[in-house]
């Protein structure tokens, strides 16, 4: 009898938890979904639903536009999820916000952008996003002129990407206002850490890591596969760069699992392999 009762508290336990991760997943918002890829997009791109919504997607205003740049051919169901859940690290709570002002968003390809996140275009400012990209939750980017995510960007949670100061000072003694606005480039395979934030003017050579809660307020180095870092940011290592193919990922993983007392692993194929 014992037993009986045993399967069936593992079975109630079992239904309890898909419960509790139904509830706490936002799933995909259909009505939500249609608006925006019909309101936003020409209809041969609507029709397709490239664009997937998830939860309680906020655009409070709708003055910009958004578009997608890419072959027909390479145009999919859902290849962009917005306000989509994810296993990444970091807070995962609330919805995620575009402010479409005077502004638009160009997508050249699948992209991510997690919840809880918010990004404010305006003052004609454009937003390009490119392939593969990975926005995870929390992100808040600003743009009043030109800010470019490379492709294959991964950006962690809670970052901020400005690239305004949003207000104009001036120097006492010269009687001089400076320019608040100028575009940010951060280029393809860049891995933004945690908490960073990313400011006006920067341009960041592809595979660049930013190490997190860092600040990057200037042009640092034009060396790619670097790691910079601090507040503000220097470079601290060169010849530096994160593994991106998630196969080979994944056979790093298992050596070291294999192997405890390992302290390194010697990468045996081209670089090419591990992007």
């Amino acid at each position: 009898m014992s037993s009986v009762w045993l399967k069936i508290g593992i079975r109630l336990k079992m239904y309890a938890a898909r419960y509790m991760k139904w509830r706490s997943t936002p799933s995909l918002s259909l009505w939500r979904t249609l608006v925006v890829n019909f309101y936003f997009l020409p209809f041969r791109q609507a029709k397709k639903l490239p664009i997937y919504v998830y939860g309680g997607l906020k655009i409070t205003k709708f003055i910009g536009c958004m578009e997608i740049v890419c072959q027909a051919a390479e145009m999919s169901r859902g290849m962009i999820r917005i306000n989509a859940p994810s296993e990444a690290p970091g807070l995962g709570e609330g919805n995620t916000e575009i402010v479409l002002g005077h502004g638009k968003i160009i997508f050249e390809g699948q992209a991510f952008i997690g919840r809880g996140s918010k990004l404010l275009l305006w003052g004609g400012g454009v937003l390009r996003i490119g392939n593969n990209a990975f926005i995870s939750n929390g992100v808040m980017i600003s743009c009043s002129e030109s800010i470019c995510l490379g492709h294959n960007l991964r950006m962690g949670h809670q970052c901020q990407i400005m690239d305004t100061n949003f207000h104009y000072t001036y120097n006492t003694d010269k009687r001089k206002v400076r320019r608040n606005n100028s575009s940010i480039v951060l280029g393809h395979h860049c891995w933004i850490g945690s908490r960073s934030s990313i400011m006006k003017g920067v341009e960041l050579p592809a595979y660049t890591t930013v190490a997190s809660n860092s600040l990057v307020n200037s042009n640092i180095t034009s060396q790619e596969r670097t790691l910079i870092g601090g507040l503000p940011a220097k470079l601290l290592k060169d010849s530096f760069s994160r593994v991106f193919n998630f196969e080979q990922e994944c056979k790093i993983a298992e050596f070291f699992s294999k192997n405890p007392s390992a302290k390194e692993y010697i990468l045996t194929e081209s670089l090419d392999q591990y992007d």
